[in-house]
């Protein structure tokens, strides 16, 4: 799956549904009117909300990139073998939560044999 061909097939569906949304909500139907009517006020604008925009994006982009390497490493144990410091605290919990031990834990995950206890 390529995401930007995904993004770029549906790119004229996407401005409808925004379009649509902002029409639907009058002090915004307002605002973008004036701005689509006012090419120098349009520029003035994005140049302000650039600064803020760039922050929220950066944010989220680290924030997301984060949980994406974080589900990467989970993905690629499966069926392999596990990565030792992820099983370890994973044992930890278990233990902590009272449910089970930490040797419960690796003699059910049957660890013993991987050297990994």
């Amino acid at each position: 799956m390529n995401p930007l061909t995904l993004l770029r097939n549906h790119q004229a569906d996407a401005e409808l549904d925004a379009a649509v949304w902002v029409d639907d909500q009058p002090l915004l139907r307002r605002a973008v009117a004036t701005l689509a009517h006012h090419r120098v006020l349009r520029a003035v604008a994005l140049a302000l909300a650039t600064p803020a925009i760039a922050v929220a994006a950066t944010a989220w982009a680290v924030r997301e990139t984060g949980r994406v390497i974080v589900r990467a490493h989970e993905v690629a144990g499966e069926g392999t073998a596990p990565c030792r410091p992820c099983i370890n605290r994973e044992a930890d919990e278990f233990a902590r939560s009272g449910v089970l031990t930490y040797t419960d834990v690796c003699n059910e995950w049957d660890l013993a044999d991987g050297g990994l206890t």
